[in-house]
């Protein structure tokens, strides 16, 4: 017991890129699931635009502009 147990003399020191670069190796085999997910985000922030698109008629029509046929089609 005379050498002090200091456990990070025991490990190598590895830097943040020499890190990621493992993660990357170890996440590669699931890239097609990452284009999916990331093809998915695409679309469903296209889609909400799109909505947000098509309610500004009604709306602008319905409070500004107090149209009664625009008022009819607000739930």
């Amino acid at each position: 017991m005379s050498q002090s147990a200091d456990p990070s003399s025991s490990q190598k020191i590895q830097s943040a890129a020499d890190i990621y670069k493992r993660l990357l190796r170890y996440s590669f085999q699931y890239w097609p699931l990452l284009l999916l997910g990331v093809s998915a985000m695409v679309l469903s922030a296209a889609s909400e635009t799109g909505f947000v698109a098509l309610m500004k008629p009604l709306l602008d029509g319905s409070f500004v502009e107090k149209d009664p046929q625009s008022i009819r089609w607000v739930p």
